[in-house]
C-alpha cells in the first residue's frame, strides 16, 4: 500500500470521527473506523513499519477511546515501537500513543512508569517545536497539531505530580496547560478552566506567597467567567472566585499574624506553669527568641506583591484585567501590616469577598462549603486579634468568633456531618480558654473570678464534646482517635491546663487540680504506651510539661488538702 492510500484512508478515518453519534450508540462511528483501518491495516506490508505504526497510533486511540482498555494499551506500545527512528516524520502518532499508554498506566497506579512515557513525549514535543516544517498531508506534524500535544501532556503531568503530591511541579504544568488553552484560542469548558486557575492562585498564595500571581489567576478567572452563557454556571464560578479572593487577603494577613506571634512565642509555654515551689526557675529563653526572631523575618522576607518581575511577565498576557478590576466592590491592593489600623484594612477586605461568597455558598444546600467560609472567618477575626491591644475590644472579637460557629451546633446533625461539628465544639474550646486567659489578668474580685471560672468550664465543657464525639464511632473509635492524635492530645492537655487554672475558694480549686493530676497522668499514659512510640517522639513537649505539672501539681493539692483539714 503506497503512501497515497494511506493518506486516503486516514482521512476516511476522520470524516468518521467528525461524526457526532447519537448517545444510544456512541461509539457507532469510531467502531466503524477501527474496521477501516483494521481491514486495511492486512494490506500493509510488514517491513512498512512507519505505516503500521502510523495505523496502530490512530487503532490504540481508538480501543481507548471506546473503552477497550488492554487492546488499547497492546496495540499503541506497538505503534511507540514501530514508529522508532521515525519520530520528526511522525511526531504527532508517536506522541499521542505516549500519551494514551501513560494514562493507561497512571489509572492503573504505576505512576513511574506513566511519568517515564509523558516524559519521552514531552521531550519530543520541545525538540519538534524547534524544528516544525509546514504540512504537507495529513499525516505531518503541524505547530498547532505540537501545541495541541503540549497541552495535553501538560494536562496529563499536572494530574500525574498532583497524584505524586509534588505540588510545586503540578502548579507549573497546570499553569502551562491554562495558558495555551487561552493561546489555542480553541472552545474549552470554562467552569473547568476558572477552577484550574483558582487552584493556581491558591498555590502561588499558600505555597509561594507570590500575591501578584494570585491575584492574577483569579482576576482572570472572573474575567473568563464572564463568557460563560449559563447564568447558575457563571453565578458557582463568580462565587469561588469572591472565595478564592477573601482567602487571598486571610493568607497574606496570616503571614503577618505568624510574623507578630513570633514575637511573644518563647512566653507561652511558661503560661502554663504555676510556681508552687521555691526553686522553680524561669527557664532562659534568650536562646529561642533569637531562633524565633530568625524565623519571623524569615516570613517577612518571604511575602512577594507588588513587585515588577511578576507584574511585567504576566502568566496571561493575552488578557486585558481593567475592565473587570473596574467591576470590584473592592479594591485588590496589598500593604505591609504593622499595626492594628493596616491590619483591619485587610480584614475588612477578606471578610467583604467572604461574604460575598456565602451569598451563593448558604447554609441551606451548601453546608460544608458554608460551614469552612464561617471557619476562614474565625481565623480572619484571630489574626485581626493580634494586633489589638486593648482587652475590652479583644473579647468583643473573641465573642465574635464564637457567634459565627457557635449556634451552627444547634443546627448540624452530627451524624452526617461528624466532622464539622467536631471542628466547631474544638475551636469553640480553644476560643474560650483564650477568653479565660484575658480575664485571668483581671480577676480582682470574686464576681470577676466567677466569671473567669466560667469561660474556662465552657472551654473544658467544649473540649470533652470534642473527645466524646469519638464515642460515635463505635468499634472504630480508636482508629479514628489514631487519625486525629494530634487535636485529641492537645484537647486532652487543654482540659488539663484549665483544670488547673481554677481559681477561687481552696474547695473548688483542690477540686479542679485533682481533675487536672488526672488528666495529665491520662495523656502520660496514651503517649507511653508501646504502639504510640512515634507519637511520643513528637509530642515531647506536651509529655515534658505533664511530667512537670504532675511533679508541682501534687505539692499543691497537699498544701490546700492541709488548710481544708
Amino acid at each position: 500500500m503506497d503512501k497515497q492510500n494511506i493518506i486516503s484512508i486516514l482521512e476516511k478515518v476522520e470524516q468518521l470521527l467528525s461524526i457526532n453519534d447519537p448517545d444510544s450508540t456512541p461509539f457507532k462511528s469510531k467502531y466503524e473506523a477501527i474496521e477501516l483501518l483494521k481491514t486495511n491495516r492486512s494490506n500493509i506490508k510488514e517491513d512498512d513499519k512507519e505505516f503500521l505504526g502510523v495505523f496502530d497510533s490512530k487503532l490504540g486511540d481508538l480501543y481507548i477511546s471506546t473503552e477497550e482498555i488492554t487492546i488499547g494499551l497492546q496495540v499503541s506500545t506497538n505503534a511507540i515501537k514501530e514508529l522508532e527512528g521515525y519520530e520528526s516524520k511522525y511526531t504527532k502518532y508517536i506522541c499521542k500513543s505516549l500519551q494514551n499508554v501513560s494514562m493507561v498506566y497512571i489509572n492503573r497506579n504505576d505512576l513511574t512508569l506513566g511519568n517515564e512515557y509523558l516524559s519521552r513525549s514531552e521531550s519530543l514535543i520541545k525538540e519538534s517545536l524547534a524544528t516544525v516544517s509546514d504540512s504537507v498531508d495529513i499525516t505531518s506534524t503541524t505547530i498547532d497539531d505540537l501545541k495541541s500535544l503540549d497541552l495535553m501532556n501538560c494536562f496529563y503531568l499536572a494530574q500525574l505530580y498532583g497524584l505524586l503530591k509534588d505540588s510545586e511541579k503540578s502548579s507549573k504544568y497546570c499553569e502551562k496547560t491554562l495558558q495555551l488553552q487561552l493561546e489555542l484560542k480553541k472552545e474549552f469548558n470554562i467552569k473547568e478552566w476558572c477552577n484550574n486557575c483558582l487552584s493556581l492562585s491558591s498555590f502561588y498564595s499558600e505555597n509561594e506567597n507570590n500575591y501578584d500571581y494570585a491575584k492574577q489567576c483569579f482576576l482572570a478567572s472572573l474575567l473568563i467567567a464572564e463568557n460563560e452563557q449559563d447564568d447558575d454556571v457563571k453565578k458557582e464560578i463568580q462565587a469561588n472566585v469572591y472565595l478564592v479572593m477573601g482567602k487571598y487577603f486571610s493568607s497574606y494577613f496570616k503571614l503577618y499574624y505568624q510574623a507578630e506571634k513570633l514575637k511573644s512565642a518563647h512566653q507561652d509555654k511558661d503560661n502554663n506553669y504555676d510556681f508552687v515551689t521555691p526553686n522553680t526557675t524561669v527557664p532562659d529563653n534568650t536562646l529561642e527568641r533569637l531562633e524565633n526572631e530568625k524565623k519571623r523575618q524569615k516570613i517577612l522576607d518571604s511575602i512577594q506583591f507588588n513587585q515588577d518581575k511578576y507584574n511585567s511577565n504576566p502568566l496571561f498576557s493575552q488578557l486585558d484585567f481593567t475592565p473587570i478590576q473596574s467591576k470590584l466592590t473592592q479594591p485588590i491592593t496589598l500593604e505591609p501590616i504593622l499595626d492594628f489600623e493596616s491590619a483591619r484594612k485587610c480584614f475588612l477586605q477578606a471578610q467583604h469577598y467572604f461574604n460575598k461568597a456565602k451569598k451563593y455558598y448558604q447554609l441551606d444546600g451548601f453546608v460544608t462549603e458554608y460551614v469552612n467560609i464561617e471557619f476562614d472567618m474565625v481565623n480572619l477575626y484571630e489574626y485581626l486579634i493580634k494586633f489589638e491591644t486593648i482587652g475590652k475590644r479583644k473579647t468583643t472579637m473573641y465573642k465574635k468568633r464564637l457567634e459565627l460557629i457557635e449556634p451552627l451546633l444547634q443546627e448540624l446533625n452530627p451524624q452526617y456531618f461528624y466532622s464539622q461539628v467536631q471542628a466547631i465544639y474544638f475551636k469553640c474550646g480553644e476560643i474560650y480558654s483564650e477568653i479565660a486567659k484575658l480575664f485571668e489578668r483581671m480577676s480582682a474580685n470574686l464576681q470577676e473570678t466567677s466569671l473567669y471560672n466560667n469561660f474556662l468550664f465552657k472551654a473544658i465543657d467544649n473540649y470533652q464534646k470534642y473527645i466524646n464525639t469519638y464515642d460515635m464511632k463505635g468499634v472504630d473509635k480508636d482508629e479514628a482517635i489514631k487519625n486525629d492524635i494530634d487535636t485529641f492530645i492537645l484537647a486532652k492537655c487543654e482540659i488539663a491546663i484549665c483544670h488547673k487554672n481554677v481559681q477561687g475558694m481552696n474547695r473548688l480549686v483542690y477540686d479542679h487540680l485533682n481533675k487536672s493530676i488526672s488528666n495529665f497522668k491520662s495523656i502520660v499514659e496514651l503517649l507511653k504506651l508501646p504502639s504510640n512510640q512515634d507519637i511520643f517522639n513528637r509530642f515531647q513537649d506536651e509529655y515534658q510539661l505533664c511530667q512537670d505539672m504532675l511533679r508541682l501539681l501534687p505539692q499543691k493539692t497537699k498544701f490546700l488538702s492541709d488548710k481544708l483539714g
